[in-house]
């Protein structure tokens, strides 16, 4: 007899005396005139005595079979047990599953070219800090601002409590010279700007992002001057600490989803703004530029599509 594991995320309500409702992110169920028995096969699931139950010359024991088949068939319970217990690295291993979040696509490359869960952080600064501390909660193997050589099929990262785009146009040059994926993410000031995640030969760069910034700045000089770090006389001496603490979740939230391979919740070809303060939130595109002169290659007649064009 094989052994059944519940989902960690499933959550089983009784209703009524003749209604039960099981659900998880994939499902919602609700099953009626059969309390008992689903009670009685869930407690065996949990307990481990499932084997003993099945064994028994129960006049109920086809209905048994048939809700474990019922629990299976919905990833209400496995065959496998369940390593992982963070609930959102769950809910995005049953979206893979399931495909709830509309026709899953195959494969980006950059995904192809990393080890499991393996990342290089370049930054400094509470934000910094705040993601390297999560990431290691969650058993990622994480390289702080390593050196060039030491970036061998790694996710690149950079994270910081201040616009840098020095730092931003390295490790975009870095990802695309050995074709490793690449998320840039930031504090500016109250705002969490998170994106581009550049897959090399699929997608948009942080130069393209950088290039369509440009007709947007009011004060352009004095932009450029903050981005690039040039002049600064006097840098804040308060702690971005809270803000770090909001931001952070939205970096972590994308590195999980692309190690978890839910590549349409992906920002790829986008960038996510927070306003910290108020919530307000926005996706800004960012489309390729032709002929940019990071991304593109010479030795191809045309770009490869954009990933998001595919979507």
């Amino acid at each position: 007899m094989m052994n059944y594991f519940l989902h960690p995320n499933l959550t089983v309500t009784e209703v009524s005396p003749d209604k039960v409702h099981l659900a998880n992110l994939a499902h919602q169920i609700t099953i009626e005139g059969q309390n008992q028995n689903l009670k009685r096969v869930l407690q065996a699931i949990q307990t481990g005595t499932l084997a003993e139950l099945l064994q028994q010359q129960d006049p109920d024991l086809e209905t048994f079979y048939a809700i474990l088949e019922f629990l299976t068939e919905h990833q209400f319970a496995s065959l496998q047990s369940f390593a992982v217990t963070d609930k959102m690295m769950l809910d995005l291993a049953l979206l893979q599953v399931t495909g709830q979040d509309g026709e899953l696509k195959g494969p980006l490359a950059g995904y192809e070219n990393v080890r499991p869960n393996s990342v290089a952080i370049f930054g400094q600064g509470e934000l910094f800090s705040r993601v390297v501390a999560e990431l290691r909660a969650l058993d990622f193997s994480v390289l702080e601002n390593p050196e060039e050589s030491a970036c061998e099929r790694l996710l690149l990262i950079t994270c910081s409590d201040n616009l840098n785009f020095t730092l931003n146009k390295k490790i975009n040059a870095l990802a695309i010279a050995r074709q490793l994926p690449a998320l840039f993410a930031v504090l500016n000031e109250h705002i969490a700007l998170v994106g581009p995640l550049v897959i090399p030969g699929e997608s948009s760069c942080f130069s393209c992002y950088e290039h369509r910034l440009a007709p947007n700045m009011h004060f352009v000089e004095e932009t450029i001057a903050s981005q690039f770090q040039h002049g600064n006389l006097i840098k804040p001496r308060s702690k971005p600490g809270v803000y770090a603490i909001a931001a952070s979740f939205q970096i972590i939230s994308q590195i999980l989803k692309f190690f978890n391979r839910a590549y349409e919740l992906c920002l790829v070809n986008e960038v996510l703004e927070i306003n910290l303060l108020d919530y307000a939130t926005d996706i800004r595109p960012v489309l390729r530029i032709p002929h940019c002169p990071a991304c593109y290659s010479q030795h191809r007649l045309k770009p490869k599509a954009a990933v998001r064009a595919l979507l």
